[in-house]
């Protein structure tokens, strides 16, 4: 089972935002972590666009969540787009184990995506 279907089974609420908002911002504490449910979002680093996602169930914020560090990108709304908060991720995670596979899942599938990005570039 998706992270996004367990969430709605267990009756998380989600967060509808506007277009236009920054719902993380790059270099700031880490900790919520954000699942897309409908809409779209572009991710930028330093003000650069790396990606635009409208997949629901896209994952954001999680690695500062579980690392404790600061965010790594900015992820701005395109319009409105309604998100699953997870405040906690390793508490959420502890509560919820087989949701796990799901998130290593995502982080397998975005390690193999830049690495494809990479061995395509002219930096080989």
């Amino acid at each position: 089972m998706s992270l996004i279907m367990s969430l709605k089974l267990n009756d998380h609420p989600a967060t509808t935002y506007p277009g236009g908002v920054s719902i993380i911002k790059e270099a700031t504490p880490g900790g919520k972590v954000f699942i897309l449910k409908q809409g779209e979002v572009t991710v930028s680093i330093n003000d650069k666009k790396i990606t635009t996602i409208s997949k629901p169930g896209e994952i954001f914020g999680e690695i500062a969540s579980i690392k404790g560090c600061k965010y790594g990108a900015t992820v701005t709304t395109n319009m409105e787009s309604s998100f699953y908060i997870i405040d906690n991720l390793t508490t959420y995670l502890k509560r919820n184990p087989d949701d796990a596979i799901y998130l290593l899942q995502n982080l397998c599938d975005r390690i193999i995506s830049m690495n494809e990005n990479f061995k395509s570039s002219e930096i080989l």
